[in-house]
């Protein structure tokens, strides 16, 4: 499809390596493109600080940060600029992630590595208010909508907080450290939780409560 267009797309870079903005810089050229790199920053928090809505159009933004989580992050950009689009620049390639961001209401996922031409068209295509990502998320099958996952699965009220935190991206280290709780009873909570869903890892055990389609990794956590 052929975009019309009469202004330079502003993008903003959100990654914590240099190299990154290099490469962005050296996939596209402002004059003819018409796409332009006008501010970058290494973290979520660093980029509210700088920008204002009116400084640019598009984020590009790293699935991997070193002060967010990656729906955390999503989160706080969508809550500061809503109206703006979001897409994940990223090295990570589990469809499990891919949904994710479809879910959280991001417009674009890119691998680091895609081709120069098929880069700019996602921006051309983001910007003008469709949606880009690769042929990759999880084929979900048809389920019995009418039964809550709570329900069906029973979970405890400490095991729903871990598999929030564990479906906004924390690792185990990062949930202790959240929750203050032994690492040892994290990991018997997801072991149980892994044998309640009948899968062998927590990135299934992610894809699996996916398949359920409820708000629970959307839900506010706190720590007790």
């Amino acid at each position: 499809m052929e975009y019309q267009f009469n202004k330079m797309i502003r993008l903003i870079v959100i990654d914590d390596h240099a190299i990154v903005l290099d490469g962005i810089h050296w996939r596209i050229h402002p004059s003819r493109d018409k796409i332009k790199v006008v501010g970058s920053a290494k973290s979520v928090l660093e980029a509210v600080k700088l920008f204002g809505p009116e400084d640019f159009d598009i984020f590009l933004l790293d699935l991997y940060l070193p002060t967010t989580v990656p729906l955390e992050s999503v989160r706080i950009l969508k809550n500061r600029f809503p109206s703006k689009k979001i897409i994940i620049y990223t090295c990570e390639s589990a469809s499990v992630w891919v949904t994710l961001m479809k879910k959280a209401g991001v417009a674009g996922y890119l691998p680091k590595d895609i081709e120069a031409t098929h880069f700019k068209k996602a921006i051309l295509a983001v910007f003008n208010g469709e949606t880009s990502f690769p042929d990759c998320s999880i084929q979900l099958p048809p389920l019995n909508h009418s039964l809550e996952m709570e329900d069906s699965y029973h979970l405890a009220p400490l095991q729903k907080i871990i598999l929030q935190l564990l479906m906004q991206g924390l690792c185990v280290e990062q949930i202790v450290g959240h929750l203050e709780i032994d690492k040892i009873k994290i990991n018997y909570i997801l072991k149980k939780s892994r044998i309640q869903f009948n899968v062998k890892n927590n990135v299934a055990l992610v894809a699996k409560i996916l398949r359920h389609d409820t708000g629970l990794m959307f839900d506010q956590i706190s720590s007790p």
